[in-house]
């Protein structure tokens, strides 16, 4: 049988798949049916359409990888027609005409879903919350123009209108718009106990914390301040500190207070409040025991001083001339002279601890201070002998008096340089018995009372 092709033959019909048609399969000559061999060749073929419109894309019909069937988009010379998009859940839009890079443009409508969840990043122009519902955890809307935050189901922060942060209240029903006067304040609210602002500092960094040091700032309270030009960087500041090595059984601490003076750009300790409570001026200054605070007057700090000896003063009724009240005479230090100019009424017992006590011998010679007005003998039994000698430097109406516990057989008391006795007295002083004298200033002169 002559070979030949299928276009030199004679047009006579349509086949049939009955025709006969010669092979060759492993060096042997063969007849096989034309509708076996379209069979075989289609078993592994991709299967078009039966029709198709000119220009359109060509896509995948099932899964098979071998039907294909007309996509009803077409591309001309490069760019994407117009392409309409609509989905459930309220989201619409479409794909700009004639463009090689498509700008979609996407509306949003009433989202359907009671939650939205995103794997990515969420933008948009604004989050506005409309329910006053506290959520398990996130934002809602507090009250009218007032934004509130929770976790746990429970309302924890809230922001208004006016600016005011307010941490623990919970919500609409306990907070209201225009509840404060006030605006940009942070408020911090709680029941059973203080509301409480607390700084947490570390060593070393948060991700891998160590010991505090000793002398380090755990916590600052500062405000800035606008300047001429722009925001400043420094204010006065309440400073926290480690007074030690923080460990779970050594947490000391101390507090400083500090300010700018005018015209200075640089900040200056004013104040300490030691681990002990001492109070430090312009650092660890906590002066001396017993030392008072000095005013400094308004351009200076106050300053530790041992306490001065307060001025003479009369007292009237219930006010001494120097500033002292009668009620707080106990707590005036020493009076250098204190005149009363009325009766004075003591409502309990007088004690005189200018007293003083001797223990003389035989023989013995002592001088009484300007400022003992009791000077009692101690000897260890009967004394042959002895001088006392009034003060240098007595005021006027200045008393002395003098006690013995054993006789004095013979006892001499003299006056001091300048001075004189209205009478000589140089006798025996009996166990248990006493003398006593007034100075008179005008005349120089020891006046024997007892």
């Amino acid at each position: 049988m002559p070979n030949k092709k299928f276009g030199d033959l004679p047009a006579a019909g349509a086949l049939t798949g009955g025709e006969i048609l010669a092979v060759s399969q492993g060096g042997f000559s063969k007849q096989s049916l034309l509708s076996a061999q379209k069979a075989f060749i289609l078993t592994d073929s991709v299967i078009g359409p039966a029709s198709a419109v000119s220009g359109h894309v060509a896509v995948f019909s099932g899964t098979s990888g071998k039907l294909v069937a007309d996509s009803g988009f077409s591309l001309t010379q490069g760019t994407v027609t117009s392409v309409s998009v609509s989905t459930a859940n309220g989201v619409s839009g479409s794909v700009a005409t004639s463009t090689t890079t498509p700008a979609i443009t996407l509306t949003l409508g009433a989202i359907t879903p009671a939650s939205v969840v995103a794997s990515g990043n969420v933008t948009g122009a604004a989050l506005v919350p409309s329910s006053a519902t506290v959520p398990t955890d996130g934002m809602y809307l507090a009250g009218a123009d007032i934004l509130g935050w929770s976790t746990a189901s429970a309302a924890r922060m809230t922001l208004d209108a006016s600016g005011n942060l307010i941490l623990g209240m919970s919500g609409a029903a306990a907070y209201t718009a225009g509840q404060f006067t006030t605006s940009n304040h942070i408020r911090v609210f709680r029941s059973a106990g203080a509301g409480v602002m607390v700084f947490c500092t570390s060593g070393g960094t948060l991700a891998a914390p160590t010991q505090v040091a000793a002398n380090a700032n755990t916590g600052r309270i500062t405000a800035f301040a606008f300047n001429d030009s722009t925001w400043g960087t420094l204010g006065p500041q309440i400073n926290f500190f480690a007074a030690e090595a923080q460990t779970t059984t050594a947490q000391g601490s101390y507090i400083t207070f500090t300010t700018q003076a005018i015209g200075a750009t640089a900040s200056t300790e004013r104040y300490r409040i030691s681990p002990a409570g001492a109070l430090g001026i312009g650092g660890a200054n906590y002066g001396n025991s017993g030392d008072v605070l000095t005013s400094g007057g308004s351009a200076a700090a106050p300053a530790w001083a041992a306490p001065a000896a307060a001025a003479a003063g009369t007292l009237t009724g219930a006010t001494l001339a120097a500033g002292v009240t009668a009620s707080s005479l106990t707590s005036v230090g020493s009076l250098t002279a204190l005149t009363v100019a009325g009766t004075l009424i003591s409502t309990k017992a007088r004690a005189d601890q200018s007293y003083s006590l001797q223990i003389p011998t035989t023989g013995f010679a002592i001088t009484v201070a300007n400022t003992v007005q009791q000077l009692i003998l101690k000897p260890a039994g009967t004394l042959a002998t002895g001088t006392v000698t009034m003060p240098a430097a007595p005021v006027d109406g200045q008393i002395v008096n003098i006690a013995t516990s054993q006789t004095i057989t013979t006892l001499t008391v003299s006056a001091n340089s300048g001075q004189s006795m209205a009478n000589a007295f140089s006798t025996t002083l009996s166990a248990g018995t006493g003398i006593s004298f007034i100075y008179n200033l005008s005349g120089t002169t020891w006046f024997r009372r007892a």
